[in-house]
């Protein structure tokens, strides 16, 4: 049930967003405003779908709204890493740029 509750609030986002313009959370003043149409169309959605408005979980909508758009701090972390790494293969002039980064780095582990 908690999968079927993600997917619809994503689904919710993407809605908010084509209909503000902006994801929900990235304005200061807006946050109990962005919750409150939040769940307004995720219960419409929760309706077309024929789920029940119990599918909606209030701390899930605060928690999405405060997220705000933010990008998750391990995909930032990895993908500078890559960039980085990517960055020295051109200074150094040492190894070909390109996306064979993920595939020397297992084979030096694997090693």
């Amino acid at each position: 049930a908690d999968n079927a509750a993600i997917y619809l609030l994503l689904r919710a986002v993407d809605k908010f967003t084509d209909a503000r313009g902006h994801v929900p959370g990235s304005f200061k003043g807006d946050f109990e405003e962005d919750v409150v149409q939040l769940k307004s169309i995720a219960t419409a959605l929760a309706a077309d779908l024929g789920l029940g408005s119990d599918a909606v979980h209030e701390d899930y909508l605060s928690e999405i709204v405060r997220f705000g758009g933010s990008q998750l701090h391990t995909v930032g972390a990895i993908m500078g890493g890559i960039a980085a790494q990517e960055a020295i293969k051109v200074i150094t002039h040492l190894f070909a740029p390109g996306f064979t980064c993920t595939r020397s780095t297992t084979q030096l582990y694997m090693a």
